[in-house]
């Protein structure tokens, strides 16, 4: 199967991840319950009761999102010297990012079993891995298409001979 063929097949299971989240029986106090003190506040309640039920299918979600977004980063590159090894570096980035999500979620469901929230450097653990593991991760992706960008998706002599097209069909060209 050829890339545009992965891409749109995970463009379809993100919709119908979607969908299938759409459709899921809204659990009790899912937006919160009034608060008995302050009228126009709402509060959680049990944690565990609202998320449990979605956990799963976002989890599932969020990996659809990541192996999305590495298919569409690889879609333009991949090409010229070094190819081999950015994709292998994106492959690995790719179980790194589905990892680091997991242990997430992992650790979030974790959270809502605890009554007194276990803590890394002041946060509870789901917000330490998302500041400190999470969004580190994700942003290799976008460092690899930054420093790799001008040797595997875009070339200079591909840009030179885009310039040449372009300026070949504009109505003031000789």
């Amino acid at each position: 199967m050829n890339r545009p063929v992965w891409i749109f097949a995970a463009v379809l299971a993100l919709a119908g991840g979607i969908l299938g989240l759409a459709l899921i029986e809204e659990p009790l106090n899912l937006r919160g319950a009034p608060h008995p003190d302050i009228p126009g506040a709402r509060q959680g309640g049990d944690g565990a009761a609202r998320h449990l039920p979605i956990l799963l299918p976002g989890w599932l979600f969020g990996c659809t999102v990541i192996l999305c977004l590495s298919a569409l980063v690889r879609f333009g590159g991949l090409r010229g010297p070094g190819r081999q090894g950015l994709s292998r570096l994106m492959h690995t980035v790719t179980v790194l990012y589905l990892g680091t999500w997991s242990w997430l979620v992992w650790a979030y469901r974790a959270s809502l079993d605890d009554t007194a929230p276990q803590l890394f450097l002041s946060l509870p653990h789901p917000t330490a891995i998302m500041i400190f593991a999470f969004w580190p991760v994700s942003m290799l992706f976008s460092a690899l298409f930054v420093i790799g960008f001008g040797r595997w998706v875009l070339t200079g002599e591909e840009e030179a001979a885009f310039r040449r097209l372009v300026d070949a069909r504009r109505p003031d060209a000789p």
